[in-house]
């Protein structure tokens, strides 16, 4: 619950709602390192990189990203490995520095290929937001709106609400 919670208030426009959140996503982290599921704690430290990216610093932020999605493709957790993608692509195309946009396009690709045991619509759709990110810092004015066309249609048709709004 206080895993969801955090996740929740990070996503916020609120400042003040991502400062509790980063604090409570560091309180499940320490809770997750002493308990029998240290697995999570990758988890939480994509949360906490993606908040620190958001605060201007990206660099450490992408390094952090990087380790971390290894380790839950090591690890074999196509869930959290999407969302350490997805989070990694963002910041990528936020910083934009050399090699960045080459690292983003790689990563989704990376995504494309994660398997699932069955159809994976949170997978499908993930996908389509980042390549409509990754047509639009490429200066892909067409593109971007094709793919962003997909990406919504597949949000509504999938009641995907945070991805409709």
């Amino acid at each position: 619950a206080k895993y969801g919670l955090a996740a929740a208030l990070l996503h916020r426009a609120d400042a003040a709602d991502r400062v509790r959140g980063l604090g409570l996503m560091l309180q499940v982290r320490e809770i997750w390192l002493r308990e029998p599921i240290p697995f999570l704690v990758p988890v939480a430290d994509l949360w906490v990189a993606r908040d620190s990216a958001r605060r201007g610093d990206r660099d450490a932020s992408i390094t952090v990203m990087r380790k971390t999605v290894d380790e839950l493709h090591r690890a074999g957790r196509p869930f959290f490995e999407l969302l350490g993608i997805s989070f990694m692509v963002e910041t990528l195309l936020e910083r934009g520095a050399d090699g960045d946009l080459t690292e983003a396009r790689e990563a989704i690709e990376s995504l494309a290929q994660l398997g699932a045991p069955e159809d994976w619509a949170m997978r499908e759709v993930t996908l389509l937001r980042l390549r409509a990110l990754v047509a639009k810092a490429d200066g892909h004015h067409d593109a971007h709106l094709t793919w962003l066309a997909r990406y919504h249609e597949m949000a509504k048709t999938s009641g995907f609400e945070g991805h409709i709004a």
